[in-house]
C-alpha cells in the first residue's frame, strides 16, 4: 500500500500511526501502540526491544507488510525517554522510516519530529 509523508507526498510505504505507551492521551485515527502498559523496569532493556518488535511485525502483519523498510512508523511521544530512545534504535536497526510528534501544551497539538534513520541522516528535522 501507498502512504503519504508530512508534506502529503507519496511515499510507496505503509504508513502506520500509533502512540508509544497507550491510553495516556486520546486519539483518533490511532492504529495501536508499543507499549500495552507501563514498564515495571525502565532498565530492563531487552523487555522494551522485545515488545517494540512484537508491536511492530503485529502492526506490518495486520497491513499485509514483509519488509521493515517498507513502512513509515508515526509514534505518538506519550511516554518516557528510555522507551523512546529504544524506539529510535529498533527503527535504526531495521531501516524503518520513523515520525515522532511530541505535544505542545501551549497549543495543544502535537508537532512532527521527523526523524530518518537509515541514510537520509543528514535529512533530520526536529
Amino acid at each position: 500500500m501507498t502512504g503519504t509523508n508530512v508534506k502529503g507526498e507519496v511515499t510507496g510505504m505503509e504508513r502506520i500511526a500509533v502512540e508509544l505507551f497507550k491510553g495516556r492521551h486520546k486519539f483518533e485515527d490511532i492504529e495501536g501502540c508499543i507499549f500495552n502498559r507501563e514498564l515495571r523496569d525502565v532498565k530492563n532493556m531487552y523487555y522494551m526491544q522485545m515488545s517494540i518488535k512484537k508491536a511492530v511485525d503485529a502492526l506490518m502483519k495486520r497491513h499485509g507488510v514483509r519488509e521493515y523498510r517498507d513502512i513509515e512508523l508515526d509514534v505518538y511521544v506519550t511516554g518516557l525517554t528510555v522507551a523512546l530512545v529504544e524506539v529510535i534504535n529498533f527503527c535504526s536497526l531495521y531501516d524503518i522510516k520513523l515520525v515522532l510528534y511530541h505535544y505542545d501544551k501551549y497549543t495543544k497539538n502535537y508537532y512532527t519530529c521527523l526523524l530518518y534513520t537509515s541514510d537520509a541522516a543528514d535529512d533530520l528535522l526536529c
